[in-house]
């Protein structure tokens, strides 16, 4: 009897140890009080975060920005913005409105919680990326009208998810066909196009634990219209969000417990190696939450936008952020 007591003992140790566990990267709600949240620093310290910010440039309310072929490019929920960055202020040059309920009247998307995954510019229109995560849709008539006037959406879910084309002159919303000659649309998490040479990137979801991730390269033929597939390149065990850019492929890993963020880092890989370069702890730098995007400019600078709540004005602050990598 006393061996099974202990038996019993060892296992109630061995449950309590598991409910402990190491954060993941999931949103949990456990019962509160049984694993108390880690105390974060947000004092700015650069040697540790491994990257200093030069350069701070205030900025306004978007879902994405990158850079590409000359220009910085912003998607926003209801325009796209074309801008350039002089005497450390945002120049627009030009703002492209659009309307997302143009393509689905019938259902009511929550703005505010809407996401960018990318956007290119590519034979004078832009194609840019848009999702919701679940439950944040709400329609105006029966659920089962979804699938029929949104075939779009991830079977079995009441999500946004599309790769949209926009004509250069704001003209012609529509969902992109590119996609058709690549892998499956819904796997798609990040692109970036360089125009010059005519190559596509693309950022997939390699299984649905959503952290195997890959990159696939195509060269758009001009003589067919079609994209072929060059190369593939694979990373297991990495984290939510995929960036590209000319020089970089860079992944944000964050982590929730209790709902509260408690992990917020980038990894920063060369495109064609993947083997990694640098990590930069964002918490470090001073910052609260992921970004919203990471890119890089020519000279191989990278920036964050960020979206960070200012505790005075009580509203959120947008800013792009220039970072000097530390040897």
């Amino acid at each position: 009897m006393r061996n099974f007591d202990i038996f019993i003992f060892i296992i109630i140790i061995i449950l309590l140890l598991c409910s402990c566990r190491a954060v993941e990267h999931k949103d949990e709600n456990p019962e509160p009080g049984t694993c108390p949240l880690p105390v974060i620093n947000y004092d700015y310290n650069p040697q540790k975060a491994g990257a200093e910010i030069v350069q701070r440039i205030d900025a306004p309310a978007g879902l994405f920005v990158t850079w590409t072929n000359g220009h910085y490019y912003m998607v926003a929920a209801d325009k796209i913005v074309i801008f350039d960055i002089q005497n450390g202020e945002m120049r627009i040059i030009r703002a492209i409105p659009y309307q997302l309920e143009q393509l689905c009247p019938e259902i009511e998307i929550t703005k505010e919680f809407l996401h960018s995954f990318g956007i290119v510019s590519f034979d004078d229109r832009f194609i840019f990326g848009l999702y919701t995560p679940k439950i944040v849709m709400r329609f105006r008539q029966e659920k089962s009208i979804a699938e029929k006037i949104f075939p779009q959406l991830k079977p079995g879910y009441r999500s946004f998810y599309g790769i949209l084309s926009l004509n250069d002159d704001g003209s012609q919303l529509c969902f992109e066909d590119m996609t058709s000659d690549l892998t499956d649309a819904h796997s798609i998490n990040a692109m970036y196009y360089n125009e010059i040479a005519e190559q596509l990137y693309i950022g997939e979801i390699e299984n649905s634990n959503r952290v195997d991730k890959r990159t696939v390269c195509y060269h758009y033929n001009t003589g067919t219209s079609y994209f072929e597939k060059q190369n593939e390149y694979k990373i297991k065990n990495i984290g939510y969000e995929i960036f590209i850019t000319d020089k970089y492929f860079i992944t944000a890993n964050y982590g929730f417990r209790y709902r509260y963020l408690v992990d917020n880092q980038i990894d920063i890989r060369l495109l064609d190696e993947l083997d990694k370069l640098r990590t930069v702890d964002l918490f470090a730098l001073g910052l609260h939450y992921p970004p919203l995007s990471v890119f890089s400019d020519d000279d191989g600078n990278i920036w964050l936008y960020e979206r960070e709540y200012d505790s005075e004005t009580k509203q959120d602050k947008y800013e792009l952020l220039k970072l000097k990598l530390l040897e």
